[in-house]
């Protein structure tokens, strides 16, 4: 059997994304796309009008002995914004996008959150062994980006994993 592996951090970006579309957030009854992407920007020629967009944080992995084994506890930590047309509309589903805000928020406040990134040789499924979530406010309106049309409103979100000596 070929074993299959993505890095950790893939994989805990795409499980974020299926979390958050099990959200199943709504604007004028049509479900609003969750994306993965580098950073969080909205493609214009590409994009829906407004998105969820789920990427890694501009900081690095935070990397610290857990315990006398050699384990690692490893802090990953990604962006989540929900991004919108803004045309000088400061009113517009502003009660709708603060209860996806919300909504997500308590989704990721504590595990559970299984994630696998890939099986080994004989086809067994590799956890990523997820010891802490962190849901921390980002910006509610990035003002540097009002310019571009677009409210960004984000949150970030820390998922802290065991990584053992193998």
């Amino acid at each position: 059997m070929t074993n299959y592996q993505t890095s950790k951090l893939n994989a805990l970006m795409d499980a974020i994304v299926a979390t958050i579309q099990e959200l199943n957030c709504q604007l004028n009854g049509e479900s609003v796309p969750v994306v993965k992407r580098k950073l969080p920007k909205k493609e214009q020629q590409v994009d829906p009008a407004v998105q969820i967009t789920v990427c890694a944080a501009e900081d690095v992995e935070d990397q610290q002995y857990h315990d006398f084994t050699g384990a690692m506890r490893v802090t990953y930590a990604f962006e989540i914004t929900i991004i919108s047309p803004n045309n000088d509309d400061q009113l517009t589903n502003l009660d709708l996008y603060t209860e996806w805000r919300e909504s997500i928020r308590m989704r990721f406040k504590k595990p559970p959150f299984v994630v696998y990134y890939g099986t080994d040789e004989s086809g067994v499924a590799l956890p990523v062994t997820v010891f802490q979530m962190r849901v921390l406010p980002g910006k509610f309106l990035d003002r540097n980006l009002i310019s571009e049309n677009y409210d960004y409103q984000m949150l970030r979100l820390e998922i802290v994993v065991i990584e053992g000596t193998s």
